[in-house]
């Protein structure tokens, strides 16, 4: 295994505040940013003093997060008459390229150029009830990146926020590999896209490579599916009346009046803020149009939250008319058990 590829992938890919803590369970210190962090790791396996048990840790915890991840999700539901003909396909289809050959599922710019912009398949894993199908492609598109003291630290800078700033974001140009990841719930009938993009808005750009991803399947299928795609507008006023976990980002409007509310911080629910409690109590009702919803993560060696956006809009509320959300922005979901608790919440 090229060493630097895999202390690369993992610590230029993962969000900092999981590298930090899988390394500092092993005594490492990933203080001096990405970079300083990779050329350490890699000297510390060449003078094998790296354990067997974090390069398993590693490796467990960066694919976990190349299957879910940071992703952007929507959901078809098929028919049950062709349910069974699409596990075949998905249980035996053969990739359009050794994973071997572009370093799956790490990324590497040396074999960049065996890729395009279109989505070629290169890996199927069957875990329990779900069939995962991997999708590589090197796209350029307009990433979000969300820039606090974790960012700063991953990029070796000692700038710090002033007291109260918490949530600022930017956005930069990128080109680099992408594994899209295709879903499959042998059990419901639900196909799960999940782009690897997670920016809070849905731009036409991403709806481009949604629809080259579904074309690539149908493809691989061999004939259209009866599927019909899932309004995940619904799960918004689902999620605000009955989630268990921690709404961090609210809009809502009350009669004319639109409200838009960010919330970061790590124990509050903006669901019962004091202000949010009161203003409901003199209302006659409150139409919820985008809700962020946060879990603890069950990963056994990380302490983060993962999150589910529904960025609905205003308009969607437009009487007579039936809102339809067709994505939602998962974030830091580490686990199959993490993915779960979301789609509990979407279904």
């Amino acid at each position: 295994m090229d060493m630097e590829l895999f202390f690369g992938s993992f610590c230029k890919k993962l969000p900092w505040s999981v590298v930090s803590q899988v390394l500092k369970k092993h005594q490492i210190s990933p203080s001096q940013g990405a970079d300083k962090t990779i050329s350490r790791l890699v000297e510390l396996y060449k003078s094998k003093k790296i354990t067997q048990s974090l390069i398993n840790e590693v490796k467990g915890v960066y694919n976990r997060y190349t299957r879910f991840g940071d992703k952007t999700l929507s959901i078809d539901v098929v028919d049950k008459n062709d349910l069974s003909r699409l596990i075949a396909v998905a249980t035996s289809a053969v990739p359009d390229i050794k994973a071997s050959d572009i370093n799956f599922p790490y990324y590497d710019d040396k074999t960049d150029k065996l890729l395009t912009e279109d989505p070629v398949f290169v890996h199927q894993e069957v875990l329990g009830k779900y069939i995962h199908l991997y999708f590589a492609s090197v796209r350029t598109i307009t990433e979000t990146i969300s820039i606090d003291d974790s960012f700063f630290a991953q990029n070796n800078s000692s700038f710090k926020f002033p007291v109260g700033i918490f949530d600022v974001s930017a956005k930069q140009r990128v080109k680099r590999r992408y594994y899209d990841v295709i879903t499959v719930d042998t059990s419901a009938g639900h196909i799960f896209y999940k782009l690897d993009i997670s920016v809070p808005y849905i731009s036409p750009e991403i709806t481009t490579i949604k629809t080259k991803l579904h074309s690539k399947f149908i493809t691989m299928i061999g004939k259209s599916i009866a599927r019909n795609k899932h309004n995940l507008f619904p799960a918004v006023g689902k999620i605000y009346k009955s989630s268990q976990g921690r709404v961090c980002e609210l809009g809502y409007q009350v009669s004319a009046v639109t409200h838009g509310e960010k919330m970061r911080s790590k124990h509050k629910d903006l669901r019962r803020e004091k202000f949010h409690q009161g203003g409901k109590s003199v209302v006659p009702s409150v139409d919820v149009f985008r809700i962020a919803n946060r879990y603890e993560t069950t990963d056994p060696i990380i302490n983060v939250e993962s999150e589910i956006l529904l960025p609905g809009q205003t308009r969607m509320l437009t009487a007579g008319q039936s809102p339809f959300l067709n994505y939602a922005i998962l974030t830091k979901c580490l686990n199959d058990s993490d993915f779960q608790k979301h789609i509990d919440n979407l279904i």
